[in-house]
């Protein structure tokens, strides 16, 4: 049941720009799709991945101007994972680089991309799904093995 891989949960829409795409056009793209992380990509190879947070405390707060190519403050260290790994590989590499987010690739390619959240939401549904599966199962009633406050004299 806790088997499954990160082709399974993976976000496989993901929103990229190039490494000439400027601070302003990256928000706007954020904005757009309501996220803080794009992967830069240079001929479908990833060279990169710029946040929200890039923007804001590597460029603007060292007096940049909104119209600069990400490539000056992007993150170039890309931490990638195939789309056949386990949910607990990603895991676990996701605790190892201090990291909330993995891109997921295939061949060099990006397929997708999986993130704490996405290992957080496939855990609570698995776990409910555990416990309804239990709860289902487990018809029997218990009225008859153990009497009420009524039963008893006082």
């Amino acid at each position: 049941m806790f088997n499954q891989q990160v082709k399974d949960i993976m976000t496989k829409k993901v929103i990229t720009a190039n490494r000439h795409t400027t601070f302003n056009e990256v928000a706007k793209l954020m904005a757009k799709h309501d996220t803080g992380f794009i992967p830069i990509v240079d001929h479908d190879e990833i060279i990169g991945v710029i946040t929200d947070r890039d923007i804001v405390i590597r460029g603007l707060s060292n007096r940049e101007n909104y119209n600069c190519p990400v490539d000056k403050y992007m993150t170039h260290e890309v931490i990638t994972i195939k789309p056949d790994a386990s949910i607990d590989q990603a895991s676990e590499l996701m605790a190892q680089k201090q990291i909330k987010r993995l891109l997921v690739t295939d061949q060099g390619k990006l397929t997708g991309v999986i993130s704490l959240a996405d290992i957080t939401n496939y855990n609570n549904k698995k776990a409910l799904q555990a416990l309804t599966g239990i709860n289902k199962k487990n018809t029997r009633s218990y009225q008859d093995d153990n009497p009420s406050v009524d039963d008893f004299k006082l």
